[in-house]
């Protein structure tokens, strides 16, 4: 069941070629090493989480070496190494903190309880420019020349796991603090430190590539606490759940069901409870008593619960419900929160309400509901908006038919008035998803151009001033990469010659050439980035130019589409080709009307890194 990553097997076959005695004695810890070290491809150990600022002039010990160097000291642990769960030694076995570095600690602290332990991270004195100069970032020196919050981070993290204390940092707005585990007997108790207050910081996750909030190992502790042996059945059912054929689910559903009977703390069988409901594999009646067991235990945690009410009732469009009694679990969730002053949690609840009542035909309450949350939030909250706005727009059956959503959707982006201008703002994202909606409306009654036009206008407005001539304009992308510029005297632009690549997840701009008419005849550029198979032609229709580009970068050209004008001046259409590449929340217009494209300008290495056109007056 620690299948986190593809090395937890030959990581434990590893520990055992290295001290098979150990391993038998310490098996939760092994499992822990083992997950941890899980991450990558190759055959060598490999941490989920290595950052550079942590392991800065230190060598981090491997997995092998740091696992026996606990155990050879594990009388001097805080710990019991035997019993502890192996999902909070995990939280110990990523530690990078060298083992000279540890024996270090062991020697300073001997003689200090768990109780004066908790207070190191006020031990290094607090400063924003520590005097180090070239001496390496150690436990010592943290003490020595001080540091910032991650600083006091480190060396209290590092003392703990020294002593054998599952640990870690957490982050919140502007500030890191330590958070660790400590055991009574059977009993797991989650602790931190943080003087800002909030209660919920991001943790970095020794299990997995992301974060996690606090609030997760909570729930974890939960889970452990109510019983270990139910929590193992539990994941263990949801593990085994997620890997029947679909004709053995329905039979799996009851064994989950049962289990989650057992410890409704448990966050694998609550996630595989939530695939089941909203599948159909549990009777209505059955799952709503179930659901209803599920909010008696999680009902005062609202940040882990809703995000499985979202994942078992009915998805947008559905015709049937998932669980009887939903409507009222939600009434009641939500008397729950608003005397509790869950705010933030009670907005929520409403998106879900609209979708439990169109489930059961009462499509017109549903649709007044999306209306409500969308001109309620059109000018103040983008995420709100947007999921209403879709809503309401045709996602729930009956919703108002195509030109009655038009005018509807057009008095929401009146809504988001006046155009900001200052900056990438809640206001801004807001607009630009009450525009993006309604240009999705008028793509699919067929007016494209009048669709283009549109988009075309919010970018321009939201640049503001002149659009820019000549090599002067912005450069939308990265830093990287080295120059390129391609502008054949004489040229006008035709299109672009590009390919597509997979970066980090995602299609980013591999290679683009322009394609240029210079006296009658075509001339392809050179090509900037490294080529690649499979290029496309984008470029002016007939009777059509180039006049700009809208973009989007981040850490690359990540895509774009052509804005082309008539060559007749007197023509006041607009068009845009199909866009290329991935979609960024804010995209930016270059060039525009009034210009002639002449040339590209950017950056780029193996992909492109930035994109920028050049351009001189019509």
């Amino acid at each position: 069941m620690a299948v986190v990553g593809p090395k937890v097997a030959s990581n434990l076959q590893i520990l055992r070629n290295a001290d098979e005695r150990q391993v038998g004695r310490y098996p939760a810890l092994a499992v822990a090493f083992a997950a941890a070290w899980s991450s990558g491809s190759g055959p060598a150990p490999e941490r989920y989480w290595m950052d550079d600022w942590l392991a800065r002039g230190r060598e981090v010990p491997g997995m092998t070496e740091s696992f026996l160097s606990l155990v050879g000291q594990n009388k001097r642990m805080r710990v019991d190494l035997s019993d502890a769960p192996w999902q909070v030694l995990a939280h110990l076995a990523d530690s990078m903190v060298p083992i000279e570095e540890r024996l270090w600690a062991l020697e300073r602290y001997r003689d200090e309880d768990t109780a004066e332990l908790r207070g190191l991270f006020g031990a290094v004195p607090y400063t924003l420019e520590p005097p180090r100069g070239d001496a390496a970032c150690t436990l010592e020196s943290f003490l020595e020349f001080g540091g910032p919050c991650t600083h006091n981070v480190q060396f209290a993290g590092g003392v703990f796991d020294a002593f054998g204390i599952p640990s870690g940092w957490a982050g919140g707005p502007g500030h890191t603090y330590p958070y660790w585990f400590e055991l009574q007997g059977r009993e797991v108790s989650l602790l931190r430190t943080n003087e800002l207050g909030n209660r919920n910081g991001k943790i970095r996750d020794p299990l997995g590539p992301g974060y996690v909030w606090e609030d997760h190992l909570r729930l974890l502790v939960l889970a452990l606490n109510h019983s270990r042996p139910k929590q193992r059945r539990a994941a263990f059912a949801a593990w085994a759940y997620r890997r029947l054929p679909p004709e053995g689910q329905p039979g799996g559903a009851a064994i989950l069901s049962a289990a989650i009977r057992e410890n409704p703390f448990c966050s694998e069988a609550l996630s595989a409870v939530a695939e089941v409901t909203r599948g159909g594999h549990l009777p209505p009646g059955e799952a709503g008593r179930l659901w209803r067991s599920i909010v008696k235990a999680l009902g005062d945690r609202p940040i882990d619960l809703l995000p499985l009410l979202d994942r078992a009732l009915p998805a947008l469009g559905a015709s049937a419900p998932t669980f009887d009694g939903d409507l009222a679990l939600l009434r009641s969730l939500g008397n729950t929160w608003k005397a509790a002053g869950n705010s933030t949690e009670l907005a929520q609840l409403p998106f879900l309400r609209a979708r439990c009542l169109a489930s059961r035909g009462r499509q017109d309450q549903a649709a007044r509901i999306w209306q409500d949350i969308a001109e309620d939030a059109a000018a103040s909250n983008s995420a709100r908006f947007s999921m209403a706005a879709e809503a309401w727009a045709g996602a729930v059956p009956g919703a108002p038919e195509s030109e009655q959503r038009l005018a509807a959707l057009a008095r929401l982006v009146a809504l988001a008035e006046p155009r900001p201008r200052d900056g990438w703002t809640e206001t801004h994202r807001s607009r630009f998803h009450a525009v993006r909606e309604l240009i999705s409306e008028l793509t699919l009654l067929g007016r494209v151009e009048q669709a283009h036009l549109l988009w075309y206008e919010e970018l321009s407005a939201a640049r503001g001033g002149d659009p820019g001539k000549g090599a002067q304009q912005s450069l939308v992308g990265g830093t990287g990469g080295a120059t390129f510029e391609q502008a054949p005297a004489g040229a006008e632009l035709l299109g672009l010659r590009v390919t597509t690549t997979r970066y980090n997840g995602r299609s980013v701009i591999g290679c683009l050439q322009g394609i240029f008419e210079v006296d009658g005849r075509e001339l392809l550029g050179v090509c900037a980035g490294a080529e690649r198979p499979g290029s496309i032609d984008v470029r002016a229709p007939s009777g059509w130019r180039v006049a700009g580009a809208v973009v989007a970068g981040s850490d690359r050209l990540d895509g774009f589409q052509l804005v082309y004008l008539p060559r007749d001046s007197a023509d006041q259409r607009l068009r845009m080709s199909e866009w290329v590449g991935s979609h960024r929340e804010r995209e930016v217009l270059l060039g525009g009307k009034g210009l002639r494209v002449i040339g590209i300008r950017g950056r780029a290495g193996a992909d492109v890194d930035a994109f920028g056109l050049i351009a001189e007056l019509e």
